[in-house]
């Protein structure tokens, strides 16, 4: 029984001192600017004032550059081998939101918020997107999202 509650507490340490480290890599984006520029680290904040996306490349490298520059922003994996089916429905002005469990949206992204890096660092990072209404996803919950006019 002993062995039973040690493994079980070594468990539980194990997964809470993992935690912060599995929500980190869920910000890891890959950004594809509209000239091919490929940009990967951490997603910090969409100013939505001056549109401008902060990137944390490293811990002395912060990317900044405006959203209207960037057509495609894939969490936490790479912009290679993306599916044909995506891209073309991504080549027309809509812009598309792929979600973790397959679900294809048209629509607009209305904001990206949230998290650390941002003016809301205590709330989790959320994409709004409009798609025949609003609808609200943890960045976790997105595979990609390609910004409209998808050239690649």
């Amino acid at each position: 029984m002993q062995t039973r509650l040690l493994r079980l507490v070594l468990l539980v340490a194990g997964a809470l001192a993992l935690a912060p480290t599995l929500a980190h890599a869920q910000e890891q984006v890959t950004v594809v600017r509209r000239g091919s520029q490929k940009i990967t680290g951490r997603f910090e904040d969409w100013n939505r004032s001056n549109d401008t996306v902060y990137v944390r490349v490293s811990q002395n490298d912060q990317q900044k550059f405006p959203m209207a520059d960037v057509q495609l922003i894939v969490v936490g994996g790479s912009a290679d081998g993306l599916p044909a089916s995506e891209a073309q429905a991504a080549r027309g002005g809509d812009h598309v939101l792929v979600t973790r469990g397959g679900e294809v949206l048209r629509g607009r992204l209305i904001n990206i918020e949230g998290g650390e890096g941002s003016a809301k660092e205590g709330e989790p990072r959320t994409v709004s997107f409009q798609a025949g209404g609003e609808r609200r996803f943890r960045l976790s919950e997105v595979a990609r999202l390609y910004l409209g006019n998808y050239n690649r």
